[in-house]
């Protein structure tokens, strides 16, 4: 029987068959594609790989064994395998878009596994948003309440600064009294001295007590002169920490507002995720359902049977088989979210694929 094969179609069943794709598939797996060929399906199951389409109207199915044609059926009529040559050029046809879909189912795994790591990052990472949003937060707290306290500070310090300015002036206005009184006294002093006469000793006495007085009063008011310098800086420097604590609780403002920003993109990143882990449990739900429907229909016998699905506003193929146009109406409408969705699940040993758009 292989013998009656060229050796270009041997070479492209080996290709096909023999590929990674295949391989990591030849554990009873079955591929469904709409593609130039009508209801092209694939099952392999241990070495023996099954074929079916539609090819110019025709039912055409074909099995091979290891790579080797083992039989060709023609609208479920077995071919001779002396007339295997004739169909050489529509087997081609087939395996050529075989490799084809597998390639490209393929590709669509691994870009599917690249978004699935995509999305765990961007997960990952308004996670960590939201930490650093509630750490700016708390630093901004930590700073408003350092401002605060600096300002508090500030505020008892311009207040010790006017309470030393006041006792300042207090202090000159007793000294120049008391230069007053001092020079009343050496006024009187002179006087009594004149009226004296011979007592000018005593008088002498008088003016050197109130010399004294004179010098301990001018002491005492450039002491407060100094006083008042001193509380002029006092006020001077309670004025610049009071600006430099104003400045921080501005800066601790807008640490804040910007904590408060970062933890509502966190928060807006979290609902998106929710959003889709909703999603998810809501597509499962619907491929119970249906998978459920299936079963009661009678359509397979048990939920493991099923290998392939798919379900779009013009069919309802399941394992390969176009169903009749009721069913498909009647799952089309309890099913599909719009007219325009498409629903298709693929089933491969203990894994298994869904897709609902």
């Amino acid at each position: 029987m292989n013998r009656k094969i060229s050796m270009g179609l041997a070479f492209m069943m080996a290709v096909t068959l023999q590929s990674p794709t295949v391989f990591a598939q030849q554990i009873k797996t079955t591929d469904t594609k709409t593609t130039g060929l009508k209801n092209l399906s694939v099952y392999t199951d241990g070495g023996e790989t099954t074929i079916n389409t539609v090819e110019e109207g025709k039912k055409i199915k074909i099995i091979l064994n290891d790579g080797k044609i083992r039989e060709i059926y023609i609208d479920g009529n077995k071919v001779a395998e002396a007339d295997y040559p004739k169909y050489e050029a529509m087997v081609k046809k087939i395996l050529a878009q075989v490799a084809k879909d597998r390639e490209q189912a393929e590709k669509d795994r691994q870009q599917a596994e690249k978004d699935r790591e995509r999305a765990d990052r961007d997960r990952e990472m308004a996670e960590q948003q939201r930490r650093g949003a509630d750490l700016n937060r708390e630093q901004a707290e930590q700073q408003r309440k350092s401002a605060d306290r600096d300002r508090e500070q500030a505020e008892q310090q311009r207040k010790g600064a006017d309470l030393n300015r006041v006792q300042a002036e207090q202090q000159r206005k007793s000294a120049d009294r008391e230069r007053q009184q001092a020079e009343r006294n050496h006024e009187l002093a002179e006087k009594q001295r004149e009226e004296a006469g011979g007592d000018r000793k005593h008088a002498d006495r008088e003016r050197q007590l109130a010399e004294r007085n004179n010098e301990l009063a001018e002491k005492q008011r450039e002491e407060a002169g100094d006083d008042r310098k001193h509380a002029d800086r006092e006020r001077k420097l309670a004025d610049h920490d009071r600006e430099q604590a104003e400045q921080q609780r501005k800066d601790a403002d807008s640490d804040r507002e910007q904590a408060e920003l970062d933890r509502a993109l966190a928060a807006k990143d979290r609902e998106t995720a929710a959003a889709d882990r909703v999603r998810a449990e809501e597509d499962r739900k619907l491929l119970d359902g249906m998978l459920d429907e299936i079963v009661s229909e009678k359509l397979v016998e048990k939920r493991d049977d099923l290998k392939s699905l798919q379900l779009d506003k013009e069919q309802l193929i399941i394992n390969g088989v176009k169903q009749p146009d009721a069913l498909h109406k009647k799952f089309r409408t309890k099913y599909l979210k719009n007219q325009q969705g498409r629903i298709q699940y693929n089933r491969s040993g203990s894994s298994s694929g869904l897709s609902v758009d």
